[in-house]
């Protein structure tokens, strides 16, 4: 691998792990719904009863929490897929010999007059994607609800 090769993966591997940092304070909040949970008077009777420490979160805190942590993750993951889309029609993250859907568009609108296709079909590739998590974390989210 020459040392083009070892710096473009080297860059998205970069990327990668500022995708994954992005967001974080959400998921640290989501410590404080965990907290308020433990703090519920039938934990305080499942802890005098002496039961063990890892069933009770699993069985009382965990539950009680889900549905706020699925639709954290959902809302997440979409922020997350949008700006590094975002990020790569500027031009700013991946570069060419990789490819990306925000890459795509930005190449794309070059061609807008000529092949408007090579813009739109990646932009409602993203739309369509975020649309559908955006719908299956509504529906776990009211799974968890009926329950």
């Amino acid at each position: 691998m020459n040392a083009i090769g070892r710096r473009s993966q080297a860059d998205i591997i970069l990327f990668i792990l500022i995708m994954c940092i992005y967001g974080w304070e959400h998921y640290a909040r989501l410590r404080s719904v965990a907290l308020s949970a433990k703090n519920d008077g039938y934990l305080t009777a499942q802890i005098i009863i002496v039961s063990s420490v890892f069933r009770t979160y699993f069985r009382h805190v965990l539950p009680n929490t889900l549905a706020v942590i699925l639709v954290n993750m959902t809302i997440n993951f979409l922020a997350t897929i949008l700006a590094e889309s975002s990020l790569n029609f500027l031009g700013i993250a991946i570069q060419p010999p990789a490819t990306s859907l925000g890459l795509l568009i930005g190449i794309g609108r070059d061609y807008l007059y000529k092949a408007p296709w090579l813009a739109l079909i990646p932009g409602f590739i993203i739309l369509f994607i975020t649309l559908a998590i955006s719908n299956i974390g509504d529906w776990v989210c009211d799974q968890l609800d009926n329950d």
